[in-house]
């Protein structure tokens, strides 16, 4: 597939499990590690997004804000046009929903007009909110999300995306998700049925 967070380098390709040695990878999007399973890599880059993290839409209606629409930013950098204090201390982004700091290298959901920012992964998942101490906020610190585990979060997201469907109440909307997932399980199940076709059997004789 040709996917906007690396347009103009190369596709990337469906596979079924990551071809690293260690086994796993680092999900661009949202990242979490320790990635296994199916995934959309590109190996020319080491780039890799989960299959649900691929498919997040580019533009969200999210319940924590209410005001305006969300774009989705394939990094947290704030745009050189916005004032450094509208960042905040040491223009550190920090999630909404759960008062972690943005890491740059990752994927965010922003209201820019409202100075709104979430993580991707923040999102689609419903996460408890890290409440900093009382020294850390009279001193202005950010707490760090790489000092937060991250794991299990590929296996949330898939809940949650099933989840997502059932309580959609517009049938017309309801059954474009059904479709979509549809053909992302055609998808799978092409990729897996290419990668067991591309083996030798002859040389397992």
């Amino acid at each position: 597939m040709q996917h906007p967070s690396h347009a103009g380098l190369h596709h990337l390709t469906l596979v079924p499990y990551t071809t690293y040695s260690a086994g796993t990878f680092i999900c661009r999007a949202c990242g979490c590690i320790g990635g296994k399973g199916f995934s959309y890599c590109c190996p020319l880059c080491d780039f890799d997004l989960h299959v649900q993290c691929a498919h997040l839409p580019q533009v969200m209606a999210h319940e924590s804000h209410h005001f305006h629409s969300l774009l989705l930013v394939y990094n947290s950098t704030p745009p050189p046009a916005m004032s450094f204090t509208s960042f905040g201390y040491a223009n550190q982004l920090v999630c909404k929903l759960c008062n972690l700091a943005m890491d740059g290298r990752f994927w965010s959901y922003n209201c820019y007009a409202c100075n709104y920012h979430i993580h991707a992964s923040c999102a689609v998942n419903k996460p408890e909110p890290v409440v900093a101490s009382a020294a850390e906020t009279s001193e202005g610190k950010v707490v760090n999300a790489e000092s937060v585990p991250r794991e299990g979060l590929e296996t949330e997201q898939t809940q949650q995306a099933a989840v997502t469907i059932e309580q959609v109440e517009d049938p017309a909307l309801r059954q474009q998700l059904e479709l979509r997932q549809l053909q992302l399980e055609l998808d799978m199940s092409s990729a897996l049925a290419n990668m067991i076709g591309s083996f030798n059997l002859n040389s397992l004789i």
